[in-house]
């Protein structure tokens, strides 16, 4: 039979704030200035390699941010922003656009979207010119796999294509494009403009991402939730008891306590001080939760609640945490697993 291990935490700490340090940033092209509309953009993007620009003697690089993008360029930034993999076979991919072999120095970047389903051509042909406000909001809605959010963008659309009037309307949804009175559909497209409409859509895709409940934190597991408010329950009936006011279970505290149980098991160690997580009041802080003081009783190797609630309430230090009157709240994490095959975490704060 396994051996019950507990221990506890208990502690007063306040939060503090640090300022952010600022730091200069270097253009990183010679003719986009931080005045050019289309800077951040332009910046950003060259940051994560999706453009590189054209190298000038000196050795810098300039944008031609004014100069009309190709729809070449814009098939070689959409293949480098989607890391879009070559097709398997090339040379069948390019047999739908006429005007497109395989010595063309694209030719793999073309062959990615066509494969993609961004751009199939017009009567087999590619056409590496130009391309107007209108197609680009196709493209970029194709790409991207925009739909209708459902919201109402007051944009006109009176002088948009047909077959473009749902793709422009999306971007006014999405806010990737704040031209509602006039979208000037038919203009041809800047390589500055273009690199903000890539840059709003890239935002607007990983806005759209699901994000971790706790940013910097692992994700919490699956625990055993009837346990967990077992032990809760009998926290409270025990302060009642002495009378106590009870503590208010906090679902974000149950999943940073989650998060603490199952870091145990994988990482077979039992102490208040994580090697990936730092302290209770670490865990605590990082989980976005405002206390002006904290707790923490651990335990392992038992699956029933009135176990581990009787050894903990046999142990002063555990007993002080749990009948603590100056505590409000309280989060429970019961994760099966491990070296001790369960692991109990119980933390308690006094919120603000």
């Amino acid at each position: 039979m396994r051996i019950l291990m507990i221990a506890f935490i208990a502690l007063f700490t306040f939060l503090t704030s640090a300022s952010p340090m600022l730091a200069n940033v270097t253009a990183t092209f010679v003719d986009v200035g931080e005045d050019n509309s289309h800077h951040e953009g332009i910046e950003e993007l060259a940051e994560i390699g999706i453009i590189q620009g054209y190298p000038l003697p000196d050795g810098k690089f300039e944008f031609k941010p004014y100069a009309k993008i190709s729809r070449t360029h814009v098939a070689v930034m959409l293949s480098e922003a989607l890391n879009l993999p070559p097709p398997d076979n090339l040379e069948k991919s390019l047999q739908n656009f006429q005007d497109i072999d395989t010595y063309h120095p694209y030719a793999e970047q073309i062959g990615s979207t066509y494969e993609a389903n961004i751009f199939q051509g017009n009567n087999g042909i590619f056409n590496e010119g130009p391309i107007t406000r209108e197609q680009m909001a196709t493209v970029l809605v194709n790409a991207y796999e925009l739909e209708d959010n459902g919201s109402q963008a007051p944009i006109y659309l009176g002088n948009v294509s047909p077959s473009h009037q749902y793709n422009v309307a999306i971007l006014a949804q999405y806010g990737i494009t704040n031209q509602l009175d006039n979208f000037r559909p038919g203009e041809y497209l800047t390589r500055g403009q273009f690199a903000t409409f890539l840059y709003k859509t890239i935002n607007t895709e990983r806005a759209a991402e699901p994000q971790p409940p706790y940013p910097g934190l692992p994700t919490p597991p699956d625990g055993d939730m009837a346990m967990m408010m077992e032990i809760t329950d009998l926290v409270n009936e025990k302060r009642t008891e002495e009378g106590l006011a009870p503590l208010t279970p906090d679902t974000d505290m149950d999943n940073l306590a989650l998060i603490k149980a199952k870091d145990m098991a994988d990482n077979d160690y039992f102490d208040h001080v994580s090697p990936t997580l730092g302290t209770p009041f670490d865990l605590l802080t990082a989980g976005g939760i405002e206390y002006t003081s904290a707790g923490e009783n651990i335990a392992a190797g038992r699956t029933i609640a009135e176990e581990v609630m009787e050894r903990w309430m046999n142990s002063p230090g555990h007993r002080q945490n749990i009948m603590n009157p100056a505590y409000t709240h309280i989060g429970v994490g019961v994760y099966h697993g491990g070296n001790y095959g369960s692991y109990q975490v119980q933390l308690f704060t006094k919120q603000r």
